[in-house]
């Protein structure tokens, strides 16, 4: 969150200098040529406004020897980041035989650089590529020397940040601790939360705020994977990468895998965009070597431009939230500028997890069942149990009113455990579906898969319905099966203990090959309906579904087509030799009628 009012100049010069370290950014954010500084009078008062009510950690300095610099005006920034009045802050002292920590700074920035075409700019990153370690006069605190900014006038820019100890603990004065996160150093909720309302109060059409909401991709897999001290280590990396990207943003934590940004005075949409194309890049260009491993993500950003000084901060940040999902759902990697058809669409996925969470908590999870018809003998040898929802009113919601809203939520646990509950319940009264040779397959989520107690709940439950595992099919998507969890992979093979068999569902509409399953214990392949509806006329599609059979059956697994909807599919599926089928053609899903011949 950058809640610093600075001036125009400031900002290209700064944009100018970071930017070389991301080619495909600077390709978007050619700026006009700047102007020469004021004059020295005109600087000087222009540096005083821009340090005096400033949140980041700036200070005004005397021009003075390499070791030592008189503090002419520190931040307010600075002087809560070391835990002091502001006037208190006298000196910025080098400490001598400190350790320095590597990374890109402290940079040397000449802000009086004449105009220039880009092309003949010379290069503005210059000075050591160690991170100094200094002493504030006043403060007990150690702070580390970011960049330095020169302006000609005898009096010099510092830009600083917290520096953190071997042991992973940041470098604290005991005053303001709890509005620093112990992990990362950074600012709190608390902080920004207070900053955030007083930067909104300042904005205008002409000088907007943005917010950007930042969540790091598939973060959860390497605390999983490597431990919550490797990504300890990895969001301390990122984290400074972030503060050193701009010294007008001001970054908080706010937790978890979660950072926010919030730029005042961005100046336009385009220069919005930048910012967030420069933070993706600060993100995926991290990285940190554990146990032999380089470690590295990347980022999802939603942003949120705020033009009216009344807006709640709340309302801000619902709106960079929604933007941020938005990236997510586009695949990740990405950033996205929030609008109103994604502020309604946003609304509509809170109304949908209002309902769901109702739902759960009146424990109306119902299940309808699918017939899986053998091709070669028209038997029906499985039912799909599929998950069914009723809102306080009575009304069914379907699966795309709430399968997608589960697992963003992270409510899909409590949701498969409840379906799952379910299925045993319908079968201990059905003997067409507890009786021999018919098996049931439920859907199970990655999430689910990576709980801890998941297969002692799927064992208790047989249990006490007295069924045997070998009755019953988890379908796993192929994202799930090929995540790199040991977690996942355990509990799979903990299933197949059990006598549960496993099927890989919607096969095709993933990232992987066959030949990346062979290390699962999986039994069934299920091709996903996009290729069935296009049989019909499709020479290419009737030739991949053929060359999946193949493969399948090659690797032992039995082939399910499902959205078969007419007797022509199932026969050129047949013919294809893939071994059973699903579709409305065999039935509709339905609810489980122990007067239906189907379930006797």
């Amino acid at each position: 969150m950058c809640l610093v009012r600075y001036s125009r100049l400031l900002e290209h010069a700064v944009m100018r200098v970071y930017l070389p370290h991301f080619p495909e950014v600077r390709a978007m954010s050619v700026q006009p040529v700047l102007p020469p500084l004021p004059a020295t009078a005109d600087t000087m008062a222009w540096l005083r406004a821009l340090v005096g009510d400033s949140a980041a950690p700036l200070a005004l300095v005397s021009d003075g020897a390499r070791r030592e610099f008189e503090v002419l005006l520190a931040s307010p920034g600075l002087a809560e980041l070391a835990g002091v009045p502001a006037g208190h802050v006298g000196t910025v002292t080098v400490l001598p035989g400190a350790p320095e920590q590597h990374g890109d700074g402290p940079t040397e920035v000449d802000l009086r650089e004449p105009s220039r075409t880009p092309q003949d700019r010379p290069g503005q990153l210059s000075g050591n590529r160690r991170r100094r370690h200094v002493q504030l006069g006043g403060s007990p605190a150690r702070l580390l020397w970011v960049s330095r900014h020169t302006t000609g006038t005898g009096v010099d820019l510092l830009q600083f940040a917290l520096p953190h100890e071997p042991d992973g603990v940041p470098d604290l004065p005991a005053r303001g601790q709890h509005q620093v996160d112990p992990v990362t150093g950074l600012k709190t909720r608390t902080t920004f939360e207070r900053l955030g309302r007083t930067a909104i109060r300042g904005c205008s059409t002409e000088h907007p705020v943005a917010v950007l909401a930042i969540d790091l991709d598939r973060f959860k897999l390497i605390n999983d994977h490597w431990g919550h001290d490797a990504g300890d280590v990895l969001l301390r990396a990122i984290a400074e990468r972030l503060v050193q990207a701009h010294p007008a943003w001001q970054v908080t934590r706010i937790g978890g895998d979660e950072f926010i940004i919030t730029i005042d005075d961005v100046g336009s949409a385009q220069l919005a965009h930048n910012a967030a194309q420069h933070a993706l890049a600060a993100v995926s260009d991290t990285s940190i070597v554990h146990q032999g491993t380089v470690l590295m993500t990347t980022a999802s950003i939603g942003v949120c431009m705020v033009t009216k000084p009344d807006t709640e901060l709340s309302e801000a940040v619902r709106h960079a939230d929604t933007a941020l999902y938005s990236a997510k759902a586009a695949g990740r990697g990405r950033y996205v500028i929030g609008d109103t058809a994604l502020v309604a669409g946003s609304d509509a996925r809170l109304a949908a997890e209002r309902r769901l969470r109702d739902a759960l908590a009146r424990r109306s999870v119902d299940v309808h069942f699918q017939p899986i018809v053998d091709l070669s003998t028209s038997r029906v040898i499985a039912y799909e149990a599929l998950a069914r929802l009723r809102d306080n009113q009575g009304q069914l919601i379907t699966p795309d009113g709430f399968i997608a809203v589960a697992e963003e939520s992270g409510l899909v646990y409590e949701l498969d455990i409840q379906v799952w509950n379910a299925v045993l319940q319908r079968a201990i009264g059905a003997p067409r579906l507890s009786g021999p040779g018919v098996r049931i397959a439920v859907n199970v989520s990655g999430r689910t898969l990576s709980a801890a107690d998941f297969t002692q709940h799927v064992r208790t439950g047989l249990d006490r319905a007295s069924l045997p595992g070998e009755k019953f099919i988890v379908e796993i998507t192929e994202h799930s099966a090929l995540e790199n969890s040991p977690r996942v992979q355990n509990t799979l093979i903990e299933l197949t203990s059990l006598g549960i068999h496993l099927a890989i569902d919607d096969f095709g509409t993933g990232y992987s090959g066959l030949a990346h399953l062979r290390r699962l214990p999986v039994q069934h392949l299920k091709v996903d309906r996009m290729f069935v509806a296009q049989l019909k006329g499709d020479p290419g599609a009737t030739s991949t579904v053929k060359a999946i059979i193949e493969i399948a059956h090659a690797h032992g697994l039995a082939v399910i087509a499902e959205g078969v909807e007419s007797a022509g599919d199932a026969r050129s599926l047949h013919e294809l030799g893939c071994n059973a089928a699903q579709g409305w053609l065999f039935g509709a899903p339905a609810p489980l009628d122990p007067l239906n011949p189907r379930y006797r």
